[in-house]
């Protein structure tokens, strides 16, 4: 569980909130005590309020297959002619989703998870609707319904939406390292989930650079599985190698990483140097408390440098995968780079009051067509070749 802690200072009367991830392996007594190490330290005020240990979020049952975003396809050295394979094999499993109760709930249970914007409610009733009764499919209704979540589907797929084997599931780092340094089981480069083996490429949001795919071997062992079998639909990584700093600098107070099972999508993952994180000053210099949080939402609201960021370098690695000329080729993931750099500074600004701004250089007034929006806001759309535009095509 993902959980937000907060308990009082009795010499100082102060409030401490933290954030980070629990483990219970069924020894846990009612009263037991959290140590919160500074990295998960949030907010510290002045005791005016009083809370207890709180659960933000469990991990869940994850579906066999899931959908990628256009970040981590354009972080891959991927052809077109293989994203249209992904693509036609989903298109293959919604043929008969309008005459196929099984098919429809099949479709439903893949394409509305977590990390759609669907209307889970109106998903929900269809879902009822046709496990009550089959035949309720062919009602004009259920069909109007499943039209337009299809549509939906289908216009996001030329966005990069690709259903591939694979999900998104909370990490850590060999949690029983914390009661037993001799509990080391993992070695560099493995990890562990639900007992499973293989190759796995992982990608976390936001993702700007192609670097920042680490790419493990799932193994198991009767070890591995007495201290982390019952932890479902969780990855476990190694205290060896350097995954975690690869993938921007992920942590384990509940970062989440999308695991991909699919080869074609693992075997485009680029073998590039580790882009160093600029993370600025590191520990917090300013007061976290509830009214400098206000404030530094307060000035975030029109403009979020983390997404800005993240566009940037979104059109500059299109153009990157769209040219074979060298020279342009490195110009552009020159830029890439420097605003991967840059992305750790401006998410830890808002506690060390780092004033971080991006350098007129990086700065585009164009994006690729695949990404056209209907307000343009002054933004000129190019005709992308890379292998997202030809898929948008």
């Amino acid at each position: 569980v993902q959980c937000r802690i907060c308990s009082v200072d009795d010499n100082s009367n102060r409030v401490i909130i933290g954030k980070g991830m629990l483990f219970d392996q069924g020894k846990m007594s009612k009263s037991e005590e959290v140590a919160l190490p500074p990295s998960m330290i949030k907010i510290i005020s002045d005791g005016t309020f009083e809370g207890e240990l709180d659960i933000c979020l469990v991990s869940k049952k994850v579906s066999e297959y899931n959908a990628l975003t256009y970040q981590y396809i354009n972080a891959l050295n991927i052809s077109f002619d293989t994203l249209k394979e992904i693509a036609d094999e989903f298109i293959d499993k919604m043929k008969d989703v309008l005459r196929s109760p099984e098919k429809a709930m099949e479709f439903l249970g893949m394409v509305c998870t977590d990390e759609t914007d669907y209307d889970d409610k109106l998903t929900s009733k269809v879902m009822q609707a046709l496990d009550a009764n089959p035949a309720s499919l062919f009602d004009p209704w259920i069909q109007t319904k499943l039209k337009d979540t299809m549509k939906k589907v289908y216009l996001e797929m030329a966005k990069g939406r690709l259903f591939v084997r694979g999900g998104y599931r909370f990490c850590a780092t060999e949690p029983a390292l914390l009661v037993n340094p001799a509990n080391r089981l993992l070695k560099a480069g493995q990890a562990y989930m639900n007992g499973l083996t293989g190759i796995v490429s992982l990608f976390r949001s936001p993702l700007l650079h192609a670097s920042q795919v680490p790419v493990l071997e799932l193994v198991t062992s009767p070890e591995l599985e007495a201290h982390y079998g019952q932890l479902n639909d969780i990855i476990i990584f190694n205290s060896y190698d350097a995954s975690l700093y690869i993938a921007g600098g992920a942590d384990n107070d509940g970062d989440k990483f999308f695991v991909c099972f699919d080869e074609r999508i693992t075997n485009c993952v680029e073998k590039r140097d580790i882009v160093i994180i600029d993370k600025g000053t590191g520990a917090p210099t300013v007061d976290i408390n509830y009214e400098n949080l206000i404030d530094f939402m307060k000035d975030h609201l029109t403009v979020s440098l983390v997404g800005h960021a993240t566009d940037l370098a979104t059109t500059w690695l299109d153009l990157y995968r769209s040219v074979d000329n060298k020279i342009a080729r490195a110009e552009f993931d020159g830029k890439v780079i420097s605003l991967t750099k840059l992305q750790g500074r401006i998410i830890d600004s808002a506690k060390n009051d780092d004033v971080v701004s991006i350098d007129r250089s990086l700065e585009t007034k164009f994006r690729p067509h695949w990404l056209e929006r209907k307000a343009s806001d002054m933004i000129e759309v190019y005709h992308s070749t890379s292998p997202m535009g030809q898929l948008y095509d």
